[in-house]
């Protein structure tokens, strides 16, 4: 009864732990979901936007078509191909054209179907995450095939139809319409154009995306200077932490110098815009007490706030009437044109590829150096992109020579004296970045006095020309002194020195890249004399050794006689003696000129026949005495030519110092280094010698076969030009890898034949 008191007690425990287990289960289980709803709500409102119609399509087409599943909503493989296939594949467009085209020549292309597939891919993943489907991805084998039959049919079809071919690699404009454009807006003079002509140059200078230029606010503003220029290289940084590609926070950098060209300069825009916004429009001047009440406000403001983005039309539609003023009218991407156009530019300035992908942002990630340590501003791209040489040392704006008074410049931004005064009180906190934006209107006013200039010269009657602070004496005087100083003035030596440099290394580079090939040239042609040297050498040493072969044999000959004889045959009858001389005198005789000529010539190396050998020299007068066997004369023959017996071949192995073709071929054809040729032992043997048809020795010596067979299958020529042909062939290779060599290519011309 104890015992089962306390297992009851004990029981609630249990319970209570599987509930904490299921609780905690529960609550993982939640937390994914939580974070699979961030990340759906993580996405871009242009995507949204573009994806949510097409997946409510698919829904309302999945209830109609499988209205008797329990939830016929729910994604997978099959479905999206019916849809694709069924729904959207050859149907004409919902917007059509004015163009009066056939049905067929307006039906959706690839990118709708491929935006379909990608909006409901999307939702599968939803309802993945969300627990309610466990079907694999959609993007199954069939749905593959189609997106590919229909980019083949759009392709096949948009060529068809002569479809107009614009939005290519060169879609914008050129350097000489970049300038009327924004002559176009200072001519324009309105707070619009202005406003225009500002997105135009800093997404053109700066290869920023429009959607970027909108989010901008007046907190990312700042200002940064390159060392060591003739003029002070300000630069214009702003910075964005999200964009197309960047939806993480991570804070990317643009910037922009002030251009050789007033006309073209993004800082002489951004001190025209914010004049009057600030002095015209009597904007109020931003609160820089704290983050909270200044943080927002936009660079691009709309008519409504200085919050709220300008919406794409409003950014987009003085640019379109500006195009079509100047008779630009086949730009498709109307406010993406500048990034697109600038780019190109900086490529045609020589700047390379990854600092105008670090200016653009189109580097997705960056590694630690480049994050946290480097300016983040590719310096060449920016000098390019401001009208100057990429390798630096030519930076000189004469218009920011001189200065402009105090009493203009206070005039300009008068709020500036103030915000700065309380800063040094101590009554504003400088964490925020108040100080640089103060550094930055501080800057821009000088900008705008020393451009106003040539304003004057381009428009006039240009809306900030009418301001007071214009039309006072003060600034008459100012722009007479800039303007006569502009004219008058003369380039420093510096410059001058600086500028003929860039063109003295460039040539200098080109002279260096010469001299490479030259001397990789002369090192080919050294490489090749020395191959030629080798292979004289070799043919030297294998020469040589066919002479030291022939006076060993010769002098083997001129020995075998002697040890040829027996001192038991010194009892046998003269006449059989005699007869035995005589016959093995009068056969060396007969063969002299032929038989044993080949014998001891040396085929395949050019060397003249050797001469009959004298019966006198083979016998001496104290040998011819002497009582001579006929079997004692065949045994001296067999010592030149092979060896005397199976066991001796069985013991022979191919030499290891056999090392070019010519020596292969002479072990082969009269043996090397005193022993028997191959030849013979062949002839004699078969696979004896060798021990038997699958020893290791026979196959070395059928690998050996396959040099001497390519020699005696030589086409043209002699043998020796066939030795030399292959000697050549293998420079400084092994001859196993001239073995390969051949091998291969008896293959593949035997491949050639059967081929049909």
């Amino acid at each position: 009864m104890a015992r089962a008191r306390n297992q009851t007690k004990k029981r609630p425990a249990a319970s209570s732990t599987a509930a904490l287990v299921s609780t905690a289960a529960e609550q993982d289980t939640l937390a994914e979901q939580a974070t699979r709803t961030q990340r759906k709500e993580n996405q871009s409102k242009s995507t949204r936007v573009n994806w949510d119609p097409k997946q409510k399509e698919f829904i309302a087409w999945t209830k109609q078509r499988y209205g008797g599943e329990q939830c016929p909503e729910l994604v997978d493989g099959t479905k999206l191909h019916s849809f694709l296939a069924h729904e959207q594949v050859g149907r004409p467009t919902k917007r059509p054209r004015k163009t009066g085209a056939s049905t067929e020549e307006q039906a959706i292309g690839y990118s709708t179907i491929e935006a379909y597939t990608n909006a409901i891919i999307d939702l599968w993943q939803s309802q993945v995450d969300l627990g309610i489907n466990s079907s694999s991805h959609p993007r199954t084998a069939a749905v593959k095939a189609l997106l590919h039959n229909v980019q083949a049919t759009t392709a096949a079809r948009n060529a068809a139809a002569f479809k107009d071919k614009r939005g290519a690699a060169d879609d914008g404009y050129d350097h000489e319409f970049y300038r009327a454009l924004c002559q176009h807006f200072l001519q324009d003079g309105s707070p619009v154009g202005t406003r225009s002509l500002l997105a135009q140059v800093l997404g053109h200078q700066c290869l920023f995306r429009g959607i970027n230029l909108r989010k901008i606010c007046l907190s990312d503003l700042e200002l940064g200077e390159i060392p060591n220029s003739l003029s002070p290289a300000r630069i214009l940084i702003l910075r964005t932490n999200e964009s197309k590609k960047n939806r993480t926070g991570r804070t990317e950098y643009s910037g922009a110098l002030r251009h050789s060209e007033s006309l073209l300069d993004p800082h002489f825009a951004l001190a025209l815009y914010l004049f009057q916004r600030f002095h015209l429009l009597s904007e109020p001047f931003p609160d820089l007490s704290s983050n909270s009440a200044w943080y927002s406000v936009r660079l691009l403001r709309g008519q409504d706030d200085v919050v709220t983005p300008i919406s794409y039309d409003t950014h987009k539609n003085p640019i379109t009437k500006a195009f079509k003023a100047l008779g630009l009218t086949g730009c498709k991407k109307v406010t993406h044109a500048a990034r697109g156009s600038g780019a190109r530019e900086a490529e045609l300035l020589e700047v390379s590829s990854t600092d105008i992908s670090r200016l653009g942002g189109w580097k997705a990630s960056k590694d630690a150096m480049e994050q946290s340590y480097l300016t983040h501003l590719p310096v060449r791209a920016l000098r390019a992109m401001g009208g100057f040489h990429p390798n630096g040392g030519t930076y000189y704006l004469p218009r920011d020579t001189l200065e402009p008074t105090k009493e203009l410049q206070n005039q300009i931004f008068p709020q500036v004296e103030q915000w700065q005064l309380r800063i040094d009180e101590g009554k504003v906190s400088t964490s925020g970045g108040v100080d640089k934006f103060l550094a930055l209107l501080h800057h821009l006013r000088r900008v705008l006095l020393q451009d106003a200039p040539n304003l004057v010269k381009i428009n006039p009657a240009h809306p900030v020309l009418q301001s007071p602070i214009f039309r006072s004496a003060g600034f008459q005087a100012w722009s007479k002194q800039q303007s006569d100083y502009l004219n008058q003035h003369i380039p420093p030596l510096e410059l001058s020195l600086r500028t003929v440099v860039p063109t003295i290394t460039d040539k200098l580079e080109r002279l260096s890249q010469q001299q490479v090939v030259i001397q990789q040239q002369l090192t080919r042609m050294q490489e090749s004399k020395e191959g030629s040297e080798e292979l004289s050498r070799r043919r030297g040493e294998a020469i040589m050794y066919e002479i030291q072969r022939h006076s060993e044999t010769m002098r083997r000959l001129q020995t075998a006689p002697t040890t040829a004889f027996s001192s038991s045959g010194q009892s046998s009858s003269s006449q059989q003696h005699s007869g035995a001389t005589q016959q093995l005198s009068s056969g060396i005789s007969s063969s002299s000129p032929s038989t044993l000529q080949r014998e001891l010539e040396l085929p395949g190396l050019g060397l003249p026949p050797l001469p009959p050998p004298a019966i006198g020299t083979l016998f001496s007068s104290s040998t011819s005495t002497s009582l001579i066997t006929s079997a004692s004369a065949a045994a001296a023959v067999e010592r030149v030519s092979g060896a005397q017996s199976a066991e001796e071949a069985a013991q022979y192995q191919l030499s290891g110092a056999v090392k070019t073709v010519a020596q292969a071929w002479q072990e082969w054809n009269v043996g090397f280094a005193g022993g028997p040729s191959l030849r013979s032992l062949e002839k004699e043997f078969g696979t004896a010698w060798c021990g038997g048809p699958s020893t290791a020795k026979r196959r070395s010596f059928l690998r050996r076969m396959v040099i001497i067979k390519t020699i005696n299958d030589h086409q043209s020529g002699t043998l020796d030009d066939a030795i030399i042909k292959l000697d050549r062939q293998m420079g400084s290779h092994s001859l196993d890898w001239l073995r390969k060599q051949l091998g291969a290519r008896k293959s593949s011309a035997h491949d050639d034949r059967s081929s049909p």
